[in-house]
């Protein structure tokens, strides 16, 4: 955390990663299903651009001398929220490479029947039969999830722990963490977490694959867009764009395509050792 007298400043949330012989921060982990997590600067957008820009090389000179020089940091990896500012040049100048990420949206304020129309045509049709084979999608809580959870854990596309998620059940307001459940016959058969924070709904952790021949993850997320427009969100955020095991599906729904940054910084020391580390391996095929 960052102050200016009694005034938060800026927010970074990072993990740090010790190890005897390297110590690497990382804000935003795959592994942890979490995208990006800041940093968060709560008076920026109230400011003048030159005074914004001018904060983030100050703010970018603090978060290097605490990781770097407090923490003895060789390796941090910073992914940018798409939320936050877009100026790379804090992060260039002090020596990280970027790479862009990307995120799908959903823009609300077009209104759900404008949504609707521009999902895929059997994406649509998919919808209507599911309604009238009578496929249910209700509230869920901690222990539905726990459901969705095995499933994933089972099929490989779960890494984290379920207590990590229940920790946050409790951390965070019915509001800001909701579940959807997706029910066939009563029974559970997949479901997602739901993030609700200022205005925006991020589609989290779930959408197992539903057995059978029918294809009930098209109706679950027109039900979760439901939900935000419900609660009166501005837009919609189905994270991973970049997955390409789950791409083809996602896109069919027609959303934007957002991008954001990862910044990475390496102390040269361990630059030199991964290279070479990579270049041993290549020669050994």
């Amino acid at each position: 955390m960052v102050y200016r007298g009694e005034e938060l400043v800026a927010l970074y949330p990072v993990f740090v990663y010790r190890h005897p012989l390297l110590t690497t921060s990382i804000s935003g982990s795959y592994a942890d299903q979490m995208m990006y997590l800041g940093p968060i600067t709560p008076t920026a957008r109230l400011m003048r651009n030159r005074k914004r820009e001018s904060l983030g090389f100050e703010l970018q000179n603090l978060f290097d001398a605490y990781l770097q020089e407090t923490l003895h940091c060789r390796c941090i990896v910073v992914r940018r929220t798409p939320w936050s500012s877009a100026d790379s040049r804090p992060w260039l100048r002090k020596g990280y490479d970027a790479t862009p990420a990307h995120t799908y949206v959903f823009d609300l304020d077009r209104g759900s029947a404008v949504i609707f129309e521009g999902f895929h045509k059997e994406i649509r049709q998919n919808i209507r039969k599911l309604e009238k084979r009578g496929l249910d999608v209700d509230n869920g809580d901690i222990r539905d999830f726990a459901v969705i959870h095995r499933q994933l854990m089972e099929r490989g596309r779960m890494g984290v722990q379920f207590s990590f998620f229940e920790t946050l059940s409790h951390v965070l307001s019915p509001e800001q963490l909701q579940f959807l459940v997706l029910k066939d016959g009563g029974k559970t058969v997949g479901g997602v977490s739901l993030l609700n924070w200022q205005g925006r709904m991020h589609i989290w952790v779930g959408f197992p694959a539903v057995q059978g021949s029918y294809r009930a993850n098209d109706l679950l997320m027109w039900r979760c867009i439901e939900r935000a427009i419900e609660i009166g969100c501005s837009l919609v955020e189905n994270m991973g764009a970049d997955d390409e095991a789950t791409l083809l599906f996602k896109k069919r729904f027609n959303p934007r395509l957002v991008p954001y940054m990862t910044y990475r910084w390496e102390a040269p020391a361990f630059r030199f050792g991964r290279s070479a580390a990579r270049f041993l391996r290549e020669v050994r095929g």
